[in-house]
């Protein structure tokens, strides 16, 4: 962290050594003026200088770089997820765990830096919920199935509805936007072939028992996470500097989320070179390709990079 004093207001005391400077820097005296702050350094916290705007340019500048690149890094690394909650274990700040509460199995994070060894997630002094569960009865977050699509009709994020033996969810809010792979007010979820899927008052009908198996690949597909390796030779020459990779089961119509694969216990060193290119992707672009990834970026990554793509 920076040091940053508190600015003063000129005092009886501070005046006379104030006019000095002015004086000396009216006259063009500037080695003299900037002796006077010097050999006075309670005039620093009192006269504004190029050094103090551009020490002030550079904590914004800094705090700007964070959030632009390295924030989503510095979230994968902080946040540790360990799995299913142990009494025996010693859990650090930051941990998630999941934990069986009334036949339910949910997330909790740990908030204090020094948990008691078996204090359980429920304890809310020490952890908090990570799960949002609706009261029974009340649909949850996610996919609200609105049967057959109809132009009439308004629709709302994350809706769910089929049209021309696909299924489809709504990004935004939209009326009178049929569902189409032109835009991205409707993302194409599922494809059927034309005797399979029909809908019929919001309730749905199967002819085969192919749905359930349908349900049961896009939810391991959600889950699953393909590594890719971009090396740091690899990049093209000229601005964006461009980048395509193998991704077995890549398509354009997936939409994966790209996240951390720093090895665990990586040293020091490592951690910071994986972060710092980790931000590079991330301040970039990418998109999927059947069986490939094309990534773009505007700064060269120094190193080779191994990251995930979440739902490929």
């Amino acid at each position: 962290m920076d040091q940053w004093d508190r600015y003063l207001d000129p005092t009886i005391q501070t005046i006379s050594l104030i006019t000095q400077y002015q004086n000396f820097y009216n006259q063009g005296k500037f080695e003299e003026a900037n002796g006077v702050i010097e050999n006075n350094p309670i005039l620093k916290r009192i006269i504004v200088n190029a050094s103090t705007m551009n020490k002030t340019l550079d904590a914004i500048m800094a705090l700007q770089r964070f959030y632009f690149s390295d924030f989503q890094a510095y979230l994968q690394n902080i946040i540790q997820l360990k799995g299913e909650y142990a009494s025996t274990v010693k859990y650090p700040k930051y941990s998630v765990v999941t934990y069986i509460v009334h036949d339910n199995t949910e997330a909790f994070l740990c908030l204090s830096g020094n948990c008691p060894i078996g204090t359980p997630p429920t304890n809310t002094n020490f952890w908090t919920p990570w799960t949002a569960r609706g009261e029974k009865g009340d649909s949850g977050t996610g996919l609200t199935p609105r049967g057959t699509y109809s132009i009439t009709k308004d629709y709302y994020v994350n809706d769910m509805v089929s049209y021309n033996n696909v299924w489809w969810y709504a990004t935004r809010d939209n009326v009178e936007v049929t569902p189409s792979e032109s835009d991205r007010t409707w993302v194409a979820l599922l494809k059927f072939s034309a005797d399979l899927l029909t809908f019929d008052n919001h309730e749905t009908t199967l002819r085969s028992s192919t749905f359930q198996n349908a349900l049961a690949e896009l939810a391991k597909r959600g889950e699953h996470v393909t590594p890719v390796t971009l090396t740091a030779a690899g990049w093209s020459e000229t601005l964006p500097y461009e980048q395509t990779v193998d991704v077995p089961g890549g398509s354009a119509e997936l939409s994966p989320i790209m996240v951390s694969m720093l090895p665990d216990g990586a040293e020091l060193a490592a951690q910071k070179a994986y972060n710092k290119a980790f931000g590079i992707l991330s301040s970039g672009t990418a998109f999927l390709n059947d069986g490939s990834a094309t990534f773009k970026v505007y700064k060269k990554p120094a190193v080779d990079i191994t990251v995930g793509l979440k739902g490929v």
